[in-house]
């Protein structure tokens, strides 16, 4: 991580986690799912792998 003060990751003072989806490629059992999340008021894009599993979406992303 920088040393930028306003990094997406300052844990020690996060008080909500806010994420929504941006876009989606693939189908309706796999893909990729654009997600922006924001913390401490910085927001980024990440991709994050998706598949259905059942009745439920399972996703995986890296923040860094």
């Amino acid at each position: 991580m920088s040393g930028n003060s306003s990094t997406l990751f300052k844990v020690a003072n996060i008080n909500e986690i806010k994420a929504a989806v941006k876009g989606v490629t693939g189908d309706d059992m796999k893909g990729i799912a654009n997600v922006e999340i924001t913390m401490n008021n910085v927001s980024k894009v990440i991709p994050m792998n998706y598949n259905v599993e059942g009745s439920s979406i399972k996703a995986q992303g890296e923040i860094d």
